[in-house]
C-alpha cells in the first residue's frame, strides 16, 4: 500500500509584499508591489529584471536586512522580523578583509558566530578546493583576481552549511570569460550541495542556464510578471546555450522585456 508524500513548507514564502521608501530628498519610491513567491527546498531560482525593479530589495527583505512596508515574508516557516542567521549571502562585491588570508576570510563566519574554528577548518579547505583555489589558502585577497576573490566569498557564505543561499548579482563586476567560468563553478557547487538558492541577475542567458525557474520582474514598482520553468537537462554545458530549447526560453523572456519597454524593439 503506497502512501502519499507529506507536503513540505517552502523554504521562502512571500505574500502580498510591498515596499515603499523615502529618498534623502523626501521623495517616496514604490519599489515592490504585491510580490508573491515561494521557493522550495533544493530549488535554484533566478530573479531577473531591469535595474531599479526591486530585485535586490526583495533579497534584502528575505534576508531580514531591510524591512517591508507590508506583506508576509517567511524563511523556513518563520516570519522574518530581523536579520536571518541561518542563510548565506553573496553580494556583487566580495567584501573580503585584505589583512586576513583567504582561509581566514572563509572562516570569518565561524569567528563571528563564535563557532569552534577547529571543527570547520577541514570544511573551509574542502570548499576552497571545490572552487579551484587549493594552494591559495594562505594567500591574501590582494593576490587574487576578481573571480578568485568572489570564489572565496562564496566559500565564506557556505562554511556554516546554511540551507538557503542568497546571491545578489555575484558575477556582475566580472569580465565575460571569468563570469562564464564562475557560472559553471556555481552550477557544480549547487549540484553537489543542493542548497536552496535565490540568484539575482541582469543576464537572461545566465538566469536560464543556472535556474530551475526564472522569475521575471517588471520595471518599478517591481512585480512578478511571469515565471518560466527551466526543464533543461543537468548538468548543463555551455553548448546547451546553442540548443533550440535554450534559445526559445531566452527569446520568450527577451520578448517579455520588449513588451514592457525594458528592451528596444528590433529595427
Amino acid at each position: 500500500m503506497s502512501t502519499m508524500p507529506v507536503p513540505t513548507s517552502p523554504v521562502v514564502r512571500v505574500e502580498h509584499l510591498h515596499k515603499v521608501y523615502r529618498t534623502a530628498s523626501g521623495e517616496l519610491v514604490h519599489a515592490l508591489d504585491d510580490v508573491a513567491l515561494e521557493v522550495t527546498e533544493g530549488e535554484f531560482i533566478s530573479v531577473l529584471g531591469p535595474s531599479g525593479c526591486g530585485k535586490s530589495t526583495l533579497m534584502m527583505i528575505v534576508a531580514g536586512l531591510r524591512s517591508s512596508t507590508s506583506g508576509l515574508v517567511e524563511v523556513a516557516g518563520t516570519n522574518v522580523s530581523g536579520p536571518q542567521t541561518d542563510l548565506g549571502i553573496v553580494f556583487q562585491r566580495d567584501v573580503l578583509l585584505d589583512w586576513r588570508t583567504n582561509l581566514d576570510n572563509v572562516l570569518l563566519q565561524t569567528d563571528i558566530r563564535k563557532l569552534p574554528r577547529s571543527r570547520y577548518l577541514d570544511r573551509a579547505r574542502e570548499l576552497l578546493h571545490e572552487v579551484g583555489l587549493e594552494g591559495f589558502e594562505d594567500k591574501h585577497p590582494g593576490e587574487l583576481s576578481g573571480g578568485m576573490r568572489q570564489r572565496v566569498a562564496i566559500c565564506r557564505a557556505l562554511i556554516h552549511d546554511p540551507p538557503l543561499l542568497l546571491m545578489d548579482e555575484p558575477f556582475g563586476a566580472l569580465d565575460a570569460l571569468t563570469r562564464e567560468d564562475m557560472t559553471m563553478r556555481l552550477q557544480t557547487l549547487w549540484m553537489h550541495s543542493r542548497k536552496t538558492v535565490m540568484f539575482i541577475t541582469h543576464s537572461i542567458a545566465e538566469a536560464v542556464f543556472l535556474a530551475d525557474r526564472v522569475i521575471v520582474m517588471t520595471p518599478r514598482p517591481g512585480r512578478i510578471d511571469q515565471v518560466f520553468d527551466i526543464n533543461l537537462e543537468r548538468p548543463r554545458r555551455f553548448e546547451s546555450m546553442s540548443s533550440p530549447e535554450f534559445a526559445q526560453i531566452v527569446n520568450e523572456i527577451r520578448d517579455l522585456f520588449r513588451a514592457t519597454g525594458v528592451l528596444a524593439t528590433d529595427v
